[in-house]
């Protein structure tokens, strides 16, 4: 419940963790959905400053851009 140590403990988290995390319960769900730093810090940490385009939120930003390397990688 504090917002700070929150953060830092989601940005330590596998990808796969964090989404995990994100759909336990109410309040991990609302802090994942509603937390935009937590998804900025981390495409900046993962793939440096980056401006996104304006119409789309940090966290689908994000999301789409792991999904796509993903997909990525099983073609090479």
């Amino acid at each position: 419940g504090q917002r700070d140590t929150d953060l830092i403990i989601l940005s330590k988290l596998s990808d796969r963790d964090l989404l995990n995390v994100c759909q336990l319960n109410k309040y991990a769900r609302d802090f994942c959905q509603k937390n935009e730093t937590l998804w900025r810090n981390r495409f900046e940490r993962k793939f440096g400053k980056y401006e996104k385009p304006n119409e789309i939120s940090w966290k689908n930003f994000y999301l789409k851009t792991i999904y796509f390397l993903d997909k990525g990688d099983n073609y090479i």
